[in-house]
């Protein structure tokens, strides 16, 4: 059901200011602030074969993959690209009207049109195409707001015949190049943003995202092809306020469908001119989320909209509480695939229970069937560690919410850095960098706990994970939430995220430790 995944090249806000994730060796200028303020800086960019192999492995599920680069805003990497020795060469020069948006008064709308287009140019030869899809979306939403017209020469009529111009240029370009152009929509009446006499061409679709700079009865009115992407029902900015964090699929099930604009507008879901509905998932701010965190809020977007978009009319016993029934049924699993890292739990909600003290100390008391295996280590009134050998399970992650309860002695002899629980979603260690302390690290992130854990003594070792925030507690003292340490992408104020997150690491425990461990038990 789900048949497109349009994804950002390029934008500016979240972890990273500016910013142009695909490969280019035409201008590397667009990719220099991803390698020079991220880690490893180079792999965080997709290269050009990686961006194919992803589309091919899209389209064997029926999925295109609609690539947006985003101007004449939210394009900072552009502006500085046009600023480069290989721009100049090219004939070019700075089209920049400040450090996130283009230039489009008087004839810079020419030569803006131009260069973008240039940059577009490097992954669309017909002959070698990087782009394999058949739509591609050119931005175009935000161009100059009304607070800051004075500041740049211009009144709310040019800035809406230049903005107007521009869409009408880049939309007859991606026409021409064998694309069929996606768009924010900029249709708009009155006196509002965006409306204005410069004619723009319909051969296009129109993606609706704000009412403020869309006005749908025109779109109607005009023949124009829209499809909903509403910012009241169908963003998510998970660390913002100011849209929805997630979406509550249940009560939206019953309240919203593909031709419903927010709480005033609709359209009959059967127009023509109605071509489909969209999600959007914005990091404006930085969330620090993980992979497992992202799957989930995607999840509801994908299982809301794929229903409301292709299952029809309503029928009789077709309710938010039947739908919500097959989504815990069939929706957290895939044949050979669990993205959300979803597992067994009992009426307890205990996922897995070990007494190292007991007579069978590797077996799962929790009755769903994950016992443990032995690797190099003794039992001795507990399990003695000694830096080397680990305990394996069959399960690789217990995702959030959830929580640890773990009996341990931990040896003062223990490594700096030692690895207590890991998996290919991340790791727990002990002793990080020889602060006595425990950490976790996941891709992208280090998080820290500001208390130093006894050690040479036993101690019980709690802790607990909700959707945003993981804490420790230990011996039932009063819990300490995570900081964050590290952050292999540009640093942006710590205070701007809002997942602190630990999906839980259970395929090797106690590798690097040294000690005794006497029981290990997880719930969700």
């Amino acid at each position: 059901k789900l048949n497109h995944i349009h994804l950002h090249l390029n934008d500016g806000a979240g972890e990273m200011e500016t910013t142009f994730r695909l490969e280019s060796e035409k201008y590397p200028e667009l990719n220099r602030t991803v390698i020079e303020k991220c880690e490893d800086g180079r792999n965080k960019l997709y290269t050009k074969k990686d961006w194919i192999a992803y589309q091919k492995e899209a389209l064997e599920y029926g999925v295109e993959v609609i690539p947006e680069i985003d101007s004449p805003s939210h394009c900072g990497a552009i502006g500085m690209a046009s600023q480069s020795k290989e721009a100049a060469e090219n004939g070019f020069e700075n089209i920049a009207l400040n450090s996130w948006q283009l230039d489009l008064r008087g004839d810079m709308v020419f030569k803006t049109a131009a260069f973008v287009q240039s940059v577009i140019d490097e992954y669309t030869d017909k002959s070698n195409p990087v782009f394999l899809g058949k739509k591609l979306h050119i931005g175009t939403d935000e161009w100059i707001r009304n607070s800051e017209l004075e500041n740049y020469g211009l009144t709310a009529e040019e800035r809406n015949e230049y903005m107007r111009k521009y869409m009408d240029i880049m939309i007859k370009y991606v026409n021409s190049k064998g694309y069929e152009p996606v768009l924010w929509s900029g249709l708009n009446s009155g006196t509002a943003t965006y409306a204005g006499k410069t004619p723009i061409s319909k051969d296009a679709l129109f993606q609706t995202w704000a009412l403020s700079f869309a006005d749908v009865d025109l779109q109607l009115r005009e023949n124009y092809s829209f499809i909903n992407s509403n910012d009241i029902d169908l963003y998510i900015v998970p660390g913002g306020s100011y849209y929805k964090r997630d979406l509550n699929v249940s009560e939206m099930y019953d309240t919203w469908y593909a031709g419903k604009f927010g709480p005033d507008v609709s359209v009959d879901e059967g127009h023509p001119l109605l071509l489909g509905a969209e999600t959007a998932f914005w990091l404006d701010v930085s969330c620090a989320g993980s992979n497992i965190d992202t799957f989930k809020l995607l999840k509801n977007q994908i299982v809301l909209v794929c229903e409301k978009t292709w299952y029809g009319d309503k029928t009789e016993g077709q309710t938010a509480k039947e739908y919500m029934s097959r989504i815990k049924r069939l929706a957290n699993y895939a044949a050979g695939a669990n993205p959300g890292r979803y597992v067994k739990a009992n009426n307890g909600g205990v996922v897995l229970d070990y007494d190292f003290t007991g007579k069978a100390p590797l077996s799962d008391l929790s009755g769903n069937g994950y016992n443990a295996e032995n690797n190099g280590l003794l039992f001795n009134n507990g399990l003695r560690l000694d830096g080397e050998g680990f305990v394996s399970t069959s399960l690789e992650t217990v995702s959030n919410p959830m929580s640890l309860e773990m009996k341990i002695c931990i040896s003062s002899d223990t490594a700096e850095n030692a690895v207590m629980l890991e998996s290919r979603d991340g790791t727990v260690y002990f002793n990080y960098n020889g602060t006595g302390k425990i950490a976790f690290k996941r891709k992208g992130y280090t998080y820290i706990f500001a208390t130093k854990i006894p050690t040479d003594i036993d101690i019980t070792v709690g802790i607990t994970c909700d959707e945003r925030n993981t804490s420790l507690c230990i011996d039932g003292t009063d819990k300490i939430n995570a900081e964050l340490l590290k952050c292999e992408y540009e640093y942006i104020p710590a205070e701007v995220r809002t997942m602190y997150t630990l999906q839980l690491p259970v395929k090797r425990l106690f590798g690097g430790i040294k000690g005794t461990v006497y029981s290990f038990k997880v719930k969700q």
